[in-house]
């Protein structure tokens, strides 16, 4: 279901980050990590600027949902890691940005739309909770 949601493209000044290849991990009985690979790139061919960079970003949080406004919750984000392949002045500032911009944006928790999956989309309607079990995310379905 999080390969739904991929790839994403975001804006960073002059920087365009690309994440893809989302791979869901469960680290503890209360936390989910979404590690997914990340490209960033500057590319201003006028300006003589062609730079381009790949690495890995783990975020994390406690999953959750709000039946009322019919969204996925992440409780208590984090972005765990966000490593290149190399280490140079244009990965740590991209790294410094992303940092700068993840404590002015994210907010707690973070509110998601249900993801678009062919799985999800017949019981849209009947999902009343979805919450972290022994073994992976759990979803609740309750109909009347």
């Amino acid at each position: 279901m999080a390969r739904s949601m991929f790839p994403q493209a975001f804006k960073l000044g002059q920087v365009n980050l690309f994440l893809s290849e989302p791979a869901v991990l469960f680290p503890d009985a209360s936390r989910v990590m979404v590690r997914m690979r990340v490209q960033a790139y500057d590319h201003r061919p006028e300006q003589g600027v062609a730079l381009s960079e790949e690495g890995t970003a783990v975020l994390s949080g406690r999953p959750g949902f709000d039946p009322a406004t019919r969204q996925v919750l992440l409780f208590e984000p984090r972005l765990n890691e966000m490593q290149f392949d190399h280490d140079n002045a244009f990965t740590r500032a991209v790294r410094q940005g992303v940092e700068r911009e993840w404590r002015a944006r994210v907010s707690d928790p973070v509110r998601t739309e249900l993801p678009p999956h062919p799985y999800i989309q017949p019981f849209r309607s009947g999902i009343r909770d979805i919450r972290y079990g022994q073994e992976g995310l759990v979803i609740q379905l309750g109909y009347e």
